[in-house]
């Protein structure tokens, strides 16, 4: 508990963690100047990218942040309409997994805790966090209850 709190502390406390981490990383994408509009290329945010177009694959050459990743890619459209497809799903699972607490069906709500910030903000240009931003996704849109 005394890393945690010390760690948080460091931070700046909720705003630190908080804003500087999770929103600074969004609304610095969006007002990065440094991309392109129409995008440097889909896949050269991701390691695979940086080893074939500079033989290093130890530098990020668009961003380190998922967001910053997708927008620097696919440019300044295609890349908020990715991230608001991203956030479209997020809000569905959202509704769905609320409206089955009702039905006493609280396992949607659990993985929900953990899964909205995979599938919302994970780096995805990482093959293994993909897949478990998938993974969690169905298994949370499985986990909701029709209405019968």
């Amino acid at each position: 508990m005394e890393r945690f709190t010390s760690a948080n502390e460091t931070e700046g406390g909720l705003e630190g963690v908080f804003i500087d981490r999770f929103l600074g990383g969004m609304y610095g994408a969006v007002t990065n100047d440094k991309f392109e509009f129409w995008g440097e290329g889909v896949g050269m945010g991701t390691n695979a990218g940086a080893k074939i177009l500079t033989g290093d694959n130890s530098k990020f050459l668009i961003a380190e942040g998922e967001w910053g990743r997708v927008i620097g890619e696919m440019g300044l459209v295609l890349g908020i309409i990715v991230i608001l497809i991203r956030g479209g799903v997020v809000l569905e699972l959202f509704r769905k997994a609320w409206d089955s607490i009702r039905m006493n069906n609280t396992l949607p709500w659990m993985l929900l805790s953990f899964g909205m910030i995979i599938i919302l903000q994970g780096p995805w240009a990482q093959p293994t966090t993909l897949g478990f931003g998938i993974l969690i996704g169905g298994l949370i849109y499985a986990s909701i209850e029709k209405d019968h």
